[in-house]
């Protein structure tokens, strides 16, 4: 109970929750770039464990994440890319 009381505690104070939520994006945005990317599962565990990120970092340079921001954030090339992945996906279903 104890932990749950602190926690309780914790989610009163100001900016405590966006603070938590930024912290855990920052965790996982490399998992996301790397899957994006297009690296194998292996490259992938080497980029992470061996080389600490180097290989997602020197593909995704600012301009690249910035030009990956604007396409999920802008409405209308969310639905392009989304429509676009779905048109793949039932035409790789069809000729399958």
């Amino acid at each position: 109970m104890e932990l749950f009381y602190k926690r309780s505690k914790n989610i009163l104070t100001e900016n405590y929750i966006e603070e938590r939520y930024r912290e855990f994006a920052q965790k996982n945005i490399e998992n996301y770039l790397r899957y994006f990317s297009g690296f194998n599962k292996w490259i992938s565990r080497i980029d992470r464990y061996l080389l600490k990120d180097f290989l997602v970092k020197r593909k995704y340079n600012k301009k690249k994440l910035l030009a990956l921001q604007n396409y999920i954030e802008c409405e209308a090339h969310r639905e392009l890319i989304l429509a676009g992945l779905k048109g793949e996906i039932n035409n790789e279903r069809a000729e399958s």
